[in-house]
């Protein structure tokens, strides 16, 4: 494991972050900006925990985050997989917990208004102030309809938050897990629901301040690692993964490259080609 020394350290938003996070070009996907078709069921990945599915007649997106930085000590690696300007129109916005890279008020101040949002119980005052005229607060186990597509919010581990993942079941069933551990809910999660694709984060976890007792296990539990993959395919018995929250912000200790490399080197050793589907940047694919 590479322990990442800090240019200089700052504490904010419940991460630690490096100045010199900051030194570096965004670099271009590698994919040409275009517009995504929302004639069949697809998932883009576009960067960090910002996911756009279209599933039947709905098009959601997952914690949107447009801008190059977050706050003043963290900047993008590379482009949004779809720039904001070429997004379809969108129906619903799921917000996974409120921390600032996954709740991010600027990015969220450039949607339409009238746009549903769904967050967990007690955080909608927030996008309220924001303008957003129909938000939907849940509880876990709490289910909404949505132009044909039930949306459910379902637990997550993510401590210092509240924070819920979303099944959305529609002709097909996607799980967008959020930002989470790995723990025994997946369980009860996968025996519920059918799951067809699972959206589950491979990134940050491992901690700047890896030096502190108790930090390292902290962060563990709070974050899901590549090494968690296989373990969450046989709880949440889905049918296939695409890995999200990497490669595109650096908010912890953790490699940028190295979730994406450990990963690749897990699905040769297991054989797991045909269940985790790897969407670089800007890459769709459709189910």
């Amino acid at each position: 494991m590479k322990k990442a020394l800090a240019c200089i350290m700052v504490i904010g938003f419940t991460v630690t972050t490096p100045a010199c996070t900051i030194l570096h070009e965004i670099q271009p996907t590698s994919k040409k900006d275009r517009t995504v078709s929302m004639n069949n069921n697809s998932i883009t990945y576009i960067g960090h925990a910002t996911v756009l599915i279209h599933l039947d007649s709905l098009s959601i997106m997952t914690d949107p985050m447009f801008n190059d930085y977050l706050g003043y000590f963290a900047k993008r690696y590379i482009k949004p997989g779809i720039s904001f300007e070429n997004l379809p129109p969108i129906d619903v916005i799921l917000i996974s917990h409120e921390h600032y890279d996954h709740l991010h008020e600027p990015s969220l101040e450039r949607f339409p208004k009238d746009i549903i949002v769904i967050i967990s119980k007690g955080l909608g005052e927030t996008i309220r102030k924001l303008g957003f005229k129909d938000v939907r607060e849940m509880d876990w186990w709490e289910s909404t309809m949505i132009k044909g597509v039930n949306i459910t919010a379902v637990p997550a581990k993510h401590i210092f938050s509240k924070p819920s993942g979303y099944i959305m079941q529609g002709t097909k069933t996607v799980f967008f897990a959020g930002d989470t551990g790995l723990f025994d809910e997946f369980t009860e999660i996968g025996n519920r629901f059918n799951i067809d694709i699972s959206l589950l984060p491979i990134g940050d976890y491992y901690p700047y301040l890896w030096f502190i007792p108790g930090f390292v296990k902290m962060t563990r539990e709070r974050h899901m690692a590549p090494n968690d993959v296989p373990k969450a395919l046989e709880m949440l018995r889905t049918k296939s993964v695409v890995p999200i929250h990497w490669g595109t912000f650096k908010v912890s200790g953790t490699d940028l490259h190295e979730p994406l490399e450990w990963l690749k080197q897990i699905i040769t050793e297991r054989k797991l080609q045909e269940k985790v589907l790897i969407l670089p940047h800007g890459e769709s694919m459709t189910f």
